[in-house]
């Protein structure tokens, strides 16, 4: 039912409904403490691939980390944008143009099995 609705502003209410509590709202903390480690330092450029409602980026930027975000929904870019005052890239991400190196980490949670060809992306 969430699929069917996400792609029409006729029902942002609806799938904002659907969306709370479910798995997209799941606290990515023990990702994030991960990357923290993992990279060495407190202060990371981050980016969501597939960011939907922004709850990653949210984690991020309570962490003071410099967040970036990537969906193909211009309905969730916008509420991202409206909640969090983070502009998010809408499109594929091949068609973003982030300068090469630009982050610490890309963060990609619940994304690949909406791909046709998701090897692609991870290339």
């Amino acid at each position: 039912k969430l699929d069917a609705l996400a792609g029409d502003a006729r029902h942002e209410d609806e799938v904002l409904h659907l969306l709370d509590g479910e798995k997209g709202k799941a606290n990515p903390q023990r990702r994030l403490d991960a990357i923290e480690r993992y990279a060495g330092r407190d202060r990371i450029c981050f980016l969501e691939v597939g960011c939907g409602l922004g709850y990653g980026i949210e984690d991020a930027m309570k962490r003071g980390w410099t967040v970036h975000g990537q969906d193909v929904s211009r309905f969730f870019a916008a509420e991202v944008e409206r909640r969090l005052g983070v502009k998010v890239f809408t499109g594929q991400l091949a068609e973003a143009t982030f300068p090469e190196s630009s982050f610490d980490a890309v963060y990609v949670d619940s994304v690949l099995e909406h791909l046709p060809r998701p090897m692609e992306m991870l290339s």
